[in-house]
């Protein structure tokens, strides 16, 4: 065989072998190599969310900010419930710049901080729910907060540990990392984008963040308890006539709270907050007596339960001797509601900063 013949046999053979190799004539079924995508990076994540994400102002009775996102197109908003507690007045801005400030709240969840409000728009940039609703322990997420608003807008972190409190029964998500107070009401994501949960904030006696599952919202979009925010405002947080009864408020060192453990204090923010539900509305409608006889029970009983927390149970009982030396139960109902804010304000101040 001549060398001409002997390289064009050679080439045959290896063309043959390629079309093989290849899944060509008479060849095996291509061999496809898996390709390995990187998981999108938290800015990426921020970015597919931000179209979605709305900064709530709130105007009066006093100004603060924070993040709530738009879980439905037709205007459905997603948020934290104590952003809007006692809040008469608001400004939503969507991320295209449009302001609302005619507000409806459809749904309120004071276990869970959870409220659902309204704008009257349509055709919106809805994030979408996680189908599984929630995320376990070692996830990867990232905490979203509006650009504007006060801390970290992006947070990029794991699920350290999925808790279970008992009473009264919650789920919580603890993060790695803390969220910014400017955060709470802000999406969690998961690396699909999907929303596993909403951010409360950084509980204090702790740099770790906290959020509730989204399974909890499946219930509370579709409801449509509609009130104006100025009607819902009124309704949890009772107000005096101009000048009668002037109000009090202490306002604790941030020490108050050293000996607090995070349990301890979600039971105290929990149980205040629902009792100022219950107690505001019967105060608006003159039962002043039945007002203060929610508060005080409330607060001798979490003073008992409370089993650490010796600043938050002397704010407590100190408030319940001071309502009783007041003369009427008007103003008994006021004192006993200044011990609570005093109590809430701190929280507030540790969790988002004096």
């Amino acid at each position: 065989m001549s060398l001409r013949e002997r390289r064009r046999t050679g080439f045959r053979a290896l063309l043959a072998l390629a079309l093989v190799a290849c899944g060509g004539r008479g060849g095996a079924p291509v061999v496809k190599v898996p390709v390995v995508v990187a998981p999108p990076s938290a800015a990426e994540l921020a970015a597919r969310a931000e179209p979605s994400l709305v900064l709530i102002r709130t105007v009066a009775p006093e100004e603060r900010v924070g993040t709530g996102f738009i879980a439905w197109a037709d205007g459905r908003i997603v948020t934290s419930l104590h952003l809007l507690a006692g809040v008469t007045d608001a400004v939503v801005t969507l991320a295209d710049g449009r302001e609302f400030t005619e507000l409806d709240v459809l749904a309120a969840d004071p276990a869970r901080d959870l409220a659902v409000l309204a704008v009257r728009a349509r055709d919106l940039p809805a994030l979408t729910l996680a189908p599984d609703g929630g995320a376990k322990a070692a996830d990867r997420v990232v905490a979203l907060a509006h650009p504007r608003a006060l801390g970290e807008a992006v947070t990029d972190t794991h699920v350290v540990e999925v808790r279970d409190l008992p009473d009264p029964p919650v789920r919580l998500l603890e993060l790695a990392a803390a969220v910014s107070g400017g955060g709470a009401g802000g999406p969690i994501l998961d690396e699909r984008g999907f929303v596993v949960g909403v951010a409360i904030g950084t509980l204090p006696g702790s740099d770790h963040g906290f959020g509730v599952p989204t399974s909890y919202l499946a219930s509370l979009l579709v409801e449509d308890n509609r009130l104006s925010l100025a009607d819902f405002g009124r309704a949890t947080a009772p107000r005096a006539a101009r000048g009668s009864v002037p109000r009090a408020v202490p306002r604790h060192d941030l020490a108050t709270l050293d000996d607090c453990g995070i349990d301890q204090l979600q039971r105290a923010f929990e149980e205040l907050s629902r009792a100022i539900s219950v107690g505001a509305p019967l105060y608006n409608d003159g039962h002043h007596e039945a007002c203060y006889r929610v508060y005080e029970g409330t607060a001798q009983e979490l003073a008992t339960r409370l089993v650490a927390c010796a600043g938050v149970k002397a704010a407590l009982l100190d408030g319940v001797a001071k309502a009783r030396a007041r003369g009427g139960f008007e103003e008994q109902a006021w004192a006993m509601r200044d011990a609570f804010d005093g109590v809430l304000d701190v929280i507030a101040r540790k969790v988002g900063g004096p």
